[in-house]
């Protein structure tokens, strides 16, 4: 199969004018694939909204999307829904917060629990969506949170 890193790369370049990427049902879940997309992010001069489902997306390449994240200051939405990201790309993603234009994270459907839900800084975002995850508390339902 062939790769959609370099449709990616030249999708959110500086030099790029997409303000919106939806890519679903790729498989990302190479180390590789996640490198280059952090590599990308920090480039970013219009991407505001970023959709990743379905795409395979492990815990390390949830961590190494977190790193690209901390240096782009485009990006308003990001959805990593129906992937495999775990407590561990959920802790990497929420290490990022508050972020300076990142207002929603849709993460539905990770296998992600309650031992990540006190982790500092999900209270800095607008909206938070965790659906259809090993979350008890929260009742496995959306959550919004709002910025006090």
């Amino acid at each position: 199969s062939r790769s959609l890193v370099p449709l990616f790369g030249s999708s959110i370049s500086s030099a790029s004018t997409v303000v919106r990427l939806y890519i679903k049902g790729c498989v990302i879940s190479t180390d590789d694939s996640a490198d280059e997309i952090a590599e990308c992010l920090p480039h970013s001069k219009s991407l505001e909204v970023l959709s990743l489902t379905s795409c395979s997306i492990t815990p390390m390449g949830a961590t190494k999307i977190a790193r690209g994240l901390k240096q782009n200051n485009t990006l308003r939405r990001l959805n990593l829904d129906d992937n495999s990201i775990g407590d561990e790309g959920f802790i990497a993603l929420a290490s990022t917060l508050p972020h300076v234009t990142l207002t929603s994270l849709s993460v539905n459907k990770n296998s992600i629990s309650d031992a990540s839900m006190g982790i500092q800084g999900l209270s800095q975002i607008d909206e938070l969506h965790l659906k259809n995850n090993q979350i008890t508390e929260q009742k496995n339902h959306e959550k919004k949170m709002i910025r006090s």
